[in-house]
């Protein structure tokens, strides 16, 4: 324990190459007090939680809620104190086997540096130990003690989060944690990055409760559940404005599957425990950035943002969500499915100024863009009103007014593309009936094959064009964009100028 009192100093103390296992309260607590704050502190290279080989378990305190090693005033202390831990290292350290929590940055944990240490795995980085909740928590016990600008970077963490029925994921960031970077780690896999350790055992990946948070440059694979989890936590914050870049979530950089069973990313709003998904008044989730990543073979959606309303006079929304940039594909549902689901009739819910471009997406089993607003789709309507055009089963939202409850999507109509020709380029003509006098950028994709259900996907960005839509909703488009050769099929999407994008348009090959 490095803590301040008198006669003491908590601060540039170093704890290294030591075995810390089988306390009964717990492995190691960095925590000040009133008066000194802890300071420049670094713990590295020990066995923290396993025996002196780093592949058996002794643990820190296995039968009662510790931890194996807390950076900050945790749940210790007079909760209405302000105890700092800044600038400390916790460094090549096996943590793992603790009961509660492998390692905690509690309240008023900042600027401190968690790098190249295995979290929740033997000492070889192949054999889950685990815990039984959280891997690496990040977020104190009350939103008005901060956690912020910690860096977590080149750690395996794998392998937590073992207690079905409590487990959160192998890194959770909960009250207080803002403005904290989580780079280049591997989530969820073994050292290789070849294959999964937590398929049975972890829930989630990556969960997120807090604002402001960045994840990038991360493989994160070989989860029960999602790989990333953005939902709203207890508290009074809500998980706005986190940005996820860069990241690998179900495949690795050499293409090999390390499937999450649920979605690559999911984005809720709503309230989420391990049992149960329970309902507030006023959840919103807004500002996510899904930029530049590669989600692949994940058991469900690769992409799903949510908005759900479970009781009366409940409010949900997703809004202001920035998707670009990314690969999806060969995922169990949908490439991004985009949810409005008031179960009830009277709660309301908001999905709008949700922005999905220049993504590349095929090959999963559902569409390729997909809305839900838990209506269902009739199947015998015919296509913009034109006989003999009849919708397949897996099809994308009507381009018609459908809503009988309180949702609001403001979903853009998808293009109706009218045909496309190989000359000198190739030439596309189409319509949009869609919202009257408003800008759209059309952004036209081509695929090697039709979608099973003739809409979408979107395999490679072909170019784009700006229209606008008359008093009526109408625009008539030719785009003249670079060869495509003939057989190769063209689909489109239209992207309103406060953001809305539509589904995939109905597939058309090039002549």
């Amino acid at each position: 324990m490095i803590t301040a009192g008198e006669g003491t100093n908590p601060n540039d103390n170093i704890i290294q190459n030591n075995l810390i296992s089988g306390n009964t309260f717990l492995g190691i607590l960095v925590n000040g007090d009133e008066q000194d704050d802890q300071l420049g502190n670094s713990i590295l290279n020990n066995f923290i939680g396993t025996d002196y080989t780093g592949k058996q378990l002794l643990g820190n305190n296995q039968s009662t809620s510790q931890h194996g090693v807390i950076l900050g005033q945790g749940n210790l202390t007079n909760f209405t104190a302000r105890y700092f831990a800044e600038n400390n290292k916790v460094r090549g350290n096996v943590i793992a086997g603790n009961y509660r929590t492998n390692l905690w940055l509690s309240n008023y944990a900042s600027h401190n540096m968690v790098e190249c240490n295995y979290i929740g795995t033997d000492v070889t980085g192949t054999v889950a130990l685990g815990n039984c909740v959280d891997g690496l928590l990040i977020g104190g016990t009350r939103s008005n003690a901060p956690t912020r600008l910690n860096t977590v970077r080149y750690n395996l963490i794998s392998g937590n989060a073992q207690c079905q029925g409590n487990a959160e994921a192998n890194l959770t960031f909960q009250w207080g944690a803002t403005d904290n970077r989580v780079e280049n780690n591997l989530i969820g896999t073994d050292i290789t990055g070849q294959r999964g350790l937590s398929q049975i055992l972890s829930s989630d990946g990556i969960g997120i409760k807090q604002p402001r948070n960045l994840i990038r440059n991360n493989v994160i694979g070989g989860h029960r559940r999602h790989g990333i989890h953005i939902y709203r936590g207890f508290g009074r914050r809500h998980p706005w404005n986190n940005q996820i870049e860069n990241n690998y979530i179900g495949i690795n950089p050499n293409g090999t599957k390390i499937s999450n069973g649920g979605d690559g990313i999911a984005v809720f709003s709503n309230i989420y425990t391990p049992h149960q998904v329970l309902s507030l008044k006023d959840v919103r989730i807004a500002g996510t950035h899904i930029i530049g990543n590669t989600i692949a073979y994940n058991g469900q959606n690769g992409i799903r943002l949510e908005a759900r309303g479970d009781e009366a006079e409940f409010e949900a929304s997703v809004t202001n969500t920035k998707i670009g940039q990314n690969i999806i594909h060969d995922n169990g549902a949908n490439g991004i499915l985009l949810a409005a689901m008031p179960t009830v009739r009277e709660a309301s819910v908001l999905l709008t100024d949700n922005e999905i471009r220049t993504n590349r997406i095929f090959a999963n089993k559902g569409l390729g863009i997909a809305f839900s607003e838990s209506l269902p789709t009739p199947h015998d309507i015919f296509l913009d009103g034109k006989q003999g055009d009849k919708l397949p089963a897996n099809l994308p939202t009507l381009n018609q007014a459908r809503d009988t409850k309180k949702i609001s999507h403001r979903r853009p109509k998808y293009p109706i593309l009218l045909s496309a020709t190989l000359k000198e380029k190739t030439e596309i003509q189409g319509k949009l009936l869609s919202i009257p006098n408003t800008k759209f950028v059309i952004e036209f994709f081509v695929n090697s094959s039709a979608d099973s259900s003739l809409f979408g996907e979107g395999e490679i960005p072909l170019g784009s064009i700006a229209v606008t839509t008359n008093a009526t909703g109408q625009a008539d488009f030719k785009a003249v964009l670079p060869p495509t050769p003939v057989g190769q099929w063209i689909t489109a999407t239209a992207t309103a100028s406060e953001g809305n994008t539509s589904e995939f348009s109905k597939a058309i090959p090039v002549h």
